[in-house]
């Protein structure tokens, strides 16, 4: 498998301040918030919950500044379970996405309405379903 190229280093410096800008526009909402981070896998094992930014240094449309959610651990394991034991129809399955859902939709506005440009990530990288991708913050 071929690794991916990175993104040249003035690219990366501009994602680096604009996930630094969108961390602090959602720390000023009351969110708890981890990072920037370009660790990709950050925060996906369960032991933290909230809002993660992170710098994707990828140099092609998959690459960027991405926010996710991750639940409690509370929420999340139950889910995790469930998936584990091929039990897809589970409620609990159904009520992680359901929260997971609601707080990027509560994001993606409260970003936009801090005057950046975001988008639904899957639309640059279908293997970030239920995340956002930040394009830029709207000068003005």
């Amino acid at each position: 498998m071929e690794v991916p190229e990175t993104a040249d280093a003035r690219t990366l410096a501009a994602w680096d301040a604009l996930a630094d800008q969108v961390a602090a526009a959602l720390r000023r909402a009351g969110l708890p918030v981890t990072g920037p981070t370009t660790e990709v896998t950050n925060g996906r094992t369960g032991q933290k919950y909230g809002a993660f930014v992170e710098v994707d240094p990828i140099a092609d449309r998959a690459g960027g500044v991405f926010v996710f959610w991750q639940v409690h651990d509370e929420l999340a394991r139950p889910s995790r379970e469930a998936l584990l034991a091929g039990r897809l129809n589970d409620p609990a399955i159904q009520r992680y996405g359901q929260v997971v859902a609601i707080m990027i939709d509560a994001m993606k506005r409260l970003l936009a309405e801090s005057k950046f440009a975001v988008e639904d990530a899957a639309t640059v990288n279908d293997l970030r379903p239920l995340e956002i991708h930040v394009r830029s913050v709207w000068s003005g």
